[in-house]
C-alpha cells in the first residue's frame, strides 16, 4: 500500500483465503452422499440425490467464516486514498506519531495524529484499530486512546511485545 511519508513509505494488506465449507457430517449419511461428491458440496454445489432430489448446499453445510484481513500503515500522513484499498479489513495497524495537541508537527513530519488514525478506521469501516508509533514527547501514552476514541471507538493502544489477535467481530 503506498503511503505519503518523506521517503518512498508502503504499507502492507493481508487477506485471509477463503475456506471451503464445511460439511454437516449427519448429512452424509441423511442422504447418501457419496464420498466423491463431498468436495463439490464443501465447494458450494448442490446436491442432487439418485432420485433427482436436489438437496441445497445451505442445507448441507455449515456457514462459512469470513476471511479476516490485517493492514499495516506505518509512516505516513493522513492519506485518504488509502480508505479504499483497507475497506472492511477486520485489523487496522496505523500509526499515531503525534495527538492534536502537536497536529502541525505531524503535517510538518508527514505523521498522522491519533485523530486522522481514527478517522480513516471509521471511514474505511474496519473491525479494530491499533494505534502506534508513538513521539517520545508523550510520556503517557494514554492521550492517544482517548482522542481516536472520540472518533472511532473499537481502539486500542499497541504496546511493544504485545500480541493482537485478527478476528472478525
Amino acid at each position: 500500500l503506498p503511503l505519503v511519508h518523506r521517503i518512498p513509505t508502503n504499507g502492507f494488506l493481508f487477506r485471509e483465503k477463503p475456506l471451503e465449507k464445511n460439511i454437516i457430517p449427519s448429512k452424509i449419511e441423511e442422504y447418501q452422499i457419496p464420498f466423491l461428491d463431498i468436495k463439490a458440496i464443501k465447494q458450494g454445489e448442490n446436491f442432487v440425490t439418485k432420485n433427482g432430489k436436489i438437496i441445497l448446499n445451505s442445507v448441507l453445510t455449515l456457514p462459512e467464516a469470513t476471511p479476516r484481513s490485517y493492514a499495516y500503515c506505518s509512516d505516513t500522513a493522513f492519506h485518504e486514498p488509502l480508505i479504499e484499498q483497507i475497506k472492511g479489513v477486520s485489523l487496522l495497524y496505523h500509526e499515531t506519531t503525534f495527538c492534536d495537541d502537536n497536529e502541525a508537527q505531524a503535517s510538518l513530519s508527514m505523521h498522522s495524529t491519533a485523530r486522522e488514525a481514527a478517522t480513516i478506521a471509521l471511514r474505511a469501516d474496519v473491525g479494530q484499530l491499533i494505534t502506534g508509533h508513538y513521539s517520545a514527547r508523550y510520556k503517557d501514552i494514554s492521550q492517544f486512546a482517548a482522542e481516536a476514541k472520540t472518533i472511532f471507538e473499537n481502539t486500542i493502544l499497541g504496546e511493544e511485545g504485545k500480541t493482537y489477535p485478527v478476528t472478525n467481530g
